[in-house]
């Protein structure tokens, strides 16, 4: 019964596992100033938020991002983890976020953006945020 219960969960782990084990080498761009990595889609935005380690990248929409109904987390969170990388909206626009988090500062798309972090030629439509109390721009 055991291993009948343990290959089940394997199994659905397998199915999550593309998620967690993301990589941006999949995504056009390198992380460079001169090839960044594309935000094509609300999927790409849901990766950027999960890898705290590629916010000192260089990022470029290709695309509107509509993001309702999305479970949303601040991309930079605090002065630990900050988003100090480049993004440029390339004219694009998100839309549709809702970060409710009222217990936390820093709160936002963007939450901490730190020395040298920059967001650039994004549109932000429909977007509602609440938090404790206020929201940082830099260090």
């Amino acid at each position: 019964m055991r291993t009948g219960i343990f290959s089940v969960l394997i199994a659905l782990l397998s199915l999550y596992a593309p998620a967690f084990a993301y990589d941006w080498s999949t995504n056009p761009g390198d992380g460079s100033p001169e090839n960044p990595y594309q935000i094509r889609s609300a999927d790409d935005w849901l990766i950027l938020m999960a890898t705290p380690t590629s916010w000192n990248k260089h990022f470029v929409l290709t695309a509107n991002i509509d993001l309702a109904e999305l479970s949303l987390t601040p991309v930079g969170t605090n002065s630990a983890f900050p988003f100090v990388g480049n993004l440029n909206g390339n004219g694009y626009t998100i839309s549709n976020a809702a970060l409710h988090q009222p217990a936390n500062d820093c709160v936002g798309l963007f939450g901490f953006i730190g020395s040298g972090g920059q967001v650039t030629h994004l549109g932000i439509l429909n977007v509602s945020v609440q938090a404790n109390n206020y929201l940082k721009l830099t260090d």
